[in-house]
């Protein structure tokens, strides 16, 4: 089976890392899979590129009006003759869709899934052009895929409601490899001794890119929250964050910390590549977020055995379920009581909640059931284009 996967781009998210991650699930004698990305490549095009995995970059935006992308695409996907093409991310789901028709304009299009990561879609929150693709890919959606692959059961009701096609979503979770994403004793006593932290801080953390979904401004506030009432018989609590973005050079987190007068102990890491390195120094992994399907980070804590604090937003609530605790989004003072309740924990109970997480994770979210979920999607819609 030849597929073929198009993606907006290639740098660090949670759609650009499970899609890494699939393609190193495949079995290669069952699947032979090639990469398009529309915009640009980045560290996950490197590492899939690294598996001996074609990866092709179109340079959308760079130097090729959007008009004309689609004509191009689809003589790309002519030349590569997949039996499946599988989109990831809006842009990609619209252009990949209407290319694979252009591509074979007088017989049957090359079969189409769709891939829609996000739960909450909110306007405010995204670029003007995004929200026009979204709406276009919502009328689109009747005609163009044969399946829309959803990583959240929250991500059916909210694009049903703007117009996507329910009879086509297929519910697939993210998939981790609990191999990889394990608790490691060397590696936090490593990253806490680089940081400068003590064995007895309790260590909080974030990841994710600097986006407005992901709320920085609520985590920062809450680790304010938090510092303000520190000292006396309360646990010494310091916290870090890691992605693209957050890192002390980036003027926003700059202004964001300066309007405080009294900053919180935070480290920002910037992107980091050895993320189980940085689950495995936490006592206790926080998803801020406002607008989320399924987070990769909340998976990756729990794999490493860190209990989770999350929004409820998208399926987090469901993922993380009674192994750790689930907040409103968008307050950070429940966020700070929240970190605190699980600070003052005994550090065994803190142990053994985060070992729940980690055995939820190898149970229902593993990443051989995630990489056979997308096999059997693939030649259901093969047999169905047969027949």
């Amino acid at each position: 089976m030849r597929v073929l996967h198009i993606i907006t781009g290639l740098g660090v998210g949670g759609a650009e890392n499970m899609l890494d991650r699939l393609l190193g699930a495949l079995d290669s004698t069952q699947v032979t899979n090639h990469v398009i990305a529309l915009k640009q490549s980045g560290p996950i095009g490197d590492a899939i590129a690294a598996r001996g995995i074609p990866v092709e970059v179109m340079g959308l935006d760079d130097f090729m009006p959007r008009t004309l992308m689609p004509f191009r695409l689809a003589r790309r996907i002519a030349r590569i003759k997949p039996d499946i093409i599988q989109t990831w991310l809006y842009h990609a789901d619209l252009i990949g869709a209407i290319a694979a028709r252009l591509a074979n304009p007088f017989g049957a299009s090359v079969p189409v899934a769709w891939g829609v990561r996000q739960s909450v879609v909110n306007p405010a929150l995204l670029k003007p052009a995004t929200w026009r693709v979204i709406r276009a890919a919502a009328v689109a959606s009747r005609y163009l895929p044969q399946r829309i692959v959803v990583n959240a059961s929250a991500s059916i009701a909210s694009h049903a409601a703007l117009g996507y096609d329910s009879s086509k979503f297929i519910l697939i979770p993210n998939g981790f490899d609990c191999d990889r994403f394990q608790p490691d004793s060397t590696a936090r006593a490593h990253l806490r001794q680089k940081l400068g932290i003590s064995a007895n801080t309790i260590l909080v953390g974030l990841a994710g890119r600097f986006d407005p979904h992901k709320d920085y401004p609520g985590f920062i506030a809450a680790a304010h929250a938090i510092s303000l009432q520190q000292g006396g018989q309360s646990p010494d609590i310091a916290f870090m964050a890691c992605g693209e973005g957050v890192e002390p050079g980036n003027p926003a987190i700059a202004a964001l910390l300066a309007q405080y007068e009294t900053a919180p102990k935070m480290h920002f890491l910037g992107r980091q590549s050895e993320m189980p390195a940085f689950w495995s120094a936490l006592d206790i992994a926080v998803s801020a977020s406002v607008g989320e399907g399924f987070s990769n980070s909340i998976g990756e804590a729990m794999a490493c055995a860190v209990p989770c604090i999350v929004t409820d937003v998208g399926d987090s609530a469901r993922v993380v379920a009674d192994c750790g605790c689930v907040i409103p989004p968008g307050q950070p003072q429940a966020l700070a009581r929240a970190i605190r309740e699980l600070a003052v924990w005994p550090a065994e109970k803190r142990k053994s909640l985060g070992q729940n997480a980690r055995r939820r994770i190898q149970d229902k979210y593993s990443l051989t059931q995630a990489a056979d979920s997308f096999l059997n999607l693939w030649a259901g819609m093969l047999n169905q284009k047969a027949n």
